[in-house]
């Protein structure tokens, strides 16, 4: 198969559209000075464009958007901001399954005496628990120092992953192995430190050459992904061995999507599917857009759709000779960077103040779990299977003929499930994970015979 067909047949999987997709944006958008809200939009339910719910957050300063996070498959919502009195920083939580807004500030570590000055900013969570990771930069009288630190919202006293001096570290997760890969420069030479995320205990660690601009994982932990900013390297994480390099490609503009096993690298004007092992490229989509000549200041985000053509391009504006915001508004762009329809937020959430801003997330229903197994002993039935992400809870579905749903259980967030007592038959099981958008679709079925 020549090169350009097989980008073409990695294109359209990349593209193709399941049955039971289900995808939101939700966009938590500022008109300084007037309101901050947060609006839901319907990606795939009831056509783009329409407008499933939007909170008003009372909470939330009007100018404030930074440090903003999905946690724990969607369910929360996270952000710091500096308090009203501007004594610190307060930590909020959006539960989407309630509509509310909570204070968590406890959950972040208190200075020590003599803090000077001491600065929250989320710099990863977690898909599955209700975890946060955040960096702190404190100035005290020994001299300025920056602090990475798990945050678990449930409780418990924060666990410090890493301290430095030298300069700021990068930061990224692996939620399957539940470890923290922190990359610092110092003296001409990369540190790799990989350490335990609930423990802060260090596990392994090794140097190498590039910078730390930026770094990726993917779930696993088994490779990690640096650049200084010339060019990106896929490191082994067990040995530190360079798998691949590309001067094309930035890890600080990746995410890595676990569901296909691609990286999406935004560069210039389009977002590219590339091969996270050699990092070559595999296909690609415009993202381009042309801002009119009297532009002031425009924000834009891209949100790479899982299922959709292209993606979703987010904008807020606003233009000169006039400073009060003149859009918010959501497209949604095909392959070739043309628009398929438009959601004008700013439409729904009235005019007015000196300027507007939007952050974006992307979330949706998980994929179907994989690699469920059981074992049989008596009348006890085990079973095991693998998380995709983007899950609050499982439901084990089963029936007595293939694909046929007798009944189902929740069981919580749990990957394995001891049943006891079960009576003699056929049964076929299956497992589907939830999140806040929706269920996946089932998983294979799995024959359990009962004796």
């Amino acid at each position: 198969m020549s090169r350009l067909r097989l980008a073409s047949a990695v294109l359209c999987v990349l593209l193709a559209v399941p049955a039971r997709a289900q995808e939101q944006v939700e966009v938590f958008a500022a008109i300084f000075g007037v309101r901050t809200s947060l609006v839901n939009v319907d990606a795939t339910l009831r056509g783009f464009g329409g407008i499933l719910a939007s909170t008003p957050l009372t909470h939330v300063p009007t100018g404030f958007l930074n440090n903003a996070s999905t946690v724990a498959g969607g369910r929360y919502l996270a952000w710091i901001t500096d308090s009203v009195n501007h004594a610190g920083q307060d930590l909020f939580l959006f539960d989407r399954r309630t509509r509310t807004v909570s204070t968590a500030t406890d959950a972040l570590p208190a200075p020590p005496p003599g803090t000077f000055l001491s600065s929250f900013y989320i710099v990863g969570t977690d898909t599955h628990r209700p975890r946060l990771f955040v960096q702190e930069y404190r100035t005290s009288q020994g001299g300025p120092s920056l602090h990475l630190w798990t945050i678990d919202l449930r409780g418990g006293a924060p666990v410090v992953l890493a301290t430095t001096t030298t300069g700021a570290p990068s930061f990224a997760y692996a939620g399957e192995t539940d470890e923290a890969f922190i990359n610092e420069w110092s003296s001409g030479l990369a540190t790799m430190q990989v350490v335990n995320a609930t423990t802060g205990a260090e596990v392994r660690r090794f140097t190498h050459s590039l910078g730390f601009l930026g770094t990726l994982t993917e779930p696993g932990g088994r490779i990690v992904w640096v650049d200084d900013g010339l060019g990106m390297r896929a490191l082994d994480t067990r040995t530190g061995a360079v798998l691949a390099t590309s001067p094309l490609f930035r890890a600080a503009q990746s995410t890595f999507d676990a569901a296909r096993g691609i990286l999406l690298v935004r560069q210039s004007d389009f977002l590219v599917a590339v091969d996270p092992l050699r990092l070559t490229e595999l296909g690609r989509a415009r993202v381009s857009f042309s801002p009119p000549s009297n532009m002031l200041w425009q924000g834009t985000q891209t949100l790479p759709g899982r299922w959709m053509t292209g993606a979703y391009l987010l904008r807020s504006s606003y233009r000169t000779g006039n400073s009060t915001c003149n859009e918010i508004s959501l497209e949604a762009l095909d392959a070739a960077g043309a628009k398929r329809a438009t959601a004008d937020l700013l439409a729904q959430l009235g005019p007015g103040g000196t300027g507007c801003t939007a952050v974006g997330f992307l979330f949706r229903s998980p994929f179907a779990p994989s690699a469920l197994t059981s074992s049989v002993s008596g009348g006890t039935v085990r079973l095991s299977w693998k998380d995709p992400g983007d899950t609050t809870e499982f439901e084990l579905e089963f029936g007595f003929a293939p694909g046929q749903r007798a009944g189902a259980i929740r069981v919580g967030t749990t990957t394995s499930l001891t049943l006891p007592g079960v009576p003699p038959g056929t049964y076929y099981v299956r497992v589907r994970a939830l999140n806040e958008v929706g269920p996946s679709p089932a998983s294979s079925d799995i024959r359990v015979v009962i004796p």
